[in-house]
């Protein structure tokens, strides 16, 4: 008997939770969609650190002073060399940018900028149990592991989990998914 694939997945334990509870058959979306934001959260605490975002931050906030360039594009440039090698932090400057020439400026901007960025991890995070299961099981397993984390991914609010990562104070922890254990727990009916 196997532990299953996910035994084996490369990834943080937020996500290797979601892989598992995808592939049993008996989960539901909605349990699913629990813990994907345990792994989003793992992500950004490991990838995005505290610096990043006040370069950030103070890039958004500052005001367009030229006629002939964005400021605010030169500083976020600088954030970019902070973020290196930080898969998602590089992507939340990437974000920052668009959001920037979308016109959007300060705290609505980096709020934008977070939550395009969580969602482009989780889409990222989605295609990475995909591929694992694609080597150790098969394109049939594979196929359907996309398909259960996909419609769950569908369920959660990027903007929330954002918000909860992005605003330290006052801001409590995401909530855990709820473990059952005794058989009366069961499948919801």
């Amino acid at each position: 008997m196997s532990d299953g694939p996910w035994r084996s997945l490369n990834m943080r334990s937020g996500w290797k939770g979601a892989a598992r509870c995808a592939e049993n058959e008996a989960s539901t979306p909605d349990e699913i969609s629990e813990r994907l934001p345990r792994g989003l959260e793992q992500d950004w605490r490991a990838e995005v650190s505290n610096g990043v975002c006040r370069l950030i931050r103070s890039a958004l906030d500052e005001p367009q002073t030229s006629i002939f360039g964005d400021a605010r594009l030169e500083r976020l440039e600088a954030a970019r060399k902070s973020a290196e090698g930080y898969p998602l932090a590089s992507i939340l400057v990437e974000c920052a940018v668009d959001a920037v020439r979308r016109g959007l400026s300060g705290d609505a901007a980096f709020h934008e900028a977070a939550r395009d960025a969580l969602i482009d991890r989780t889409i990222r995070g989605v295609r990475q149990a995909e591929e694992h299961y694609l080597r150790k099981k098969g394109m049939q397993s594979a196929a359907k592991i996309r398909e259960r984390l996909e419609s769950a991914a569908r369920l959660i609010d990027h903007s929330t989990i954002a918000n909860g990562l992005t605003n330290p104070v006052g801001v409590r922890p995401l909530k855990r998914p709820v473990l059952k254990f005794d058989i009366d727990d069961g499948v919801q009916l």
